[in-house]
């Protein structure tokens, strides 16, 4: 699960795709389905801070607590990393999708 290689996977059309369709699923609680769609979202963008956030929400609302901190570490990793010259995010805007009630305070 690690999008930090040095041909790391640029985001595609389709990734963008599944991770809108996960963040329908997941705003239904079908919180399986949508870590699927986000799981497919990280496979084709692999550098797109959002979708690891998506799948690590995901996993922790299924209880999967090593994948959901997992996807958080590389979503920080990736944000500490400078970016390329010349080279434009591949999503602007992109929603998270919030955590509601999994973090206990």
């Amino acid at each position: 699960m690690s999008p930090l290689s040095s041909d790391s996977v640029k985001c595609s059309a389709d990734a963008d795709r599944w991770n809108r369709l996960g963040v329908r699923r997941a705003l239904r609680d079908e919180w399986s389905t949508a870590r699927d769609c986000f799981e497919r979202a990280v496979a084709g963008g692999g550098d797109v801070i959002e979708f690891w956030i998506n799948l690590g929400v995901a996993s922790m609302h299924l209880g999967d607590e090593d994948t959901g901190r997992g996807a958080f570490e590389l979503a920080d990793t990736l944000a500490r990393r400078p970016r390329t010259a010349g080279r434009a995010p591949c999503l602007e805007n992109l929603f998270a999708v919030p955590l509601r009630g999994v973090v206990n305070e």
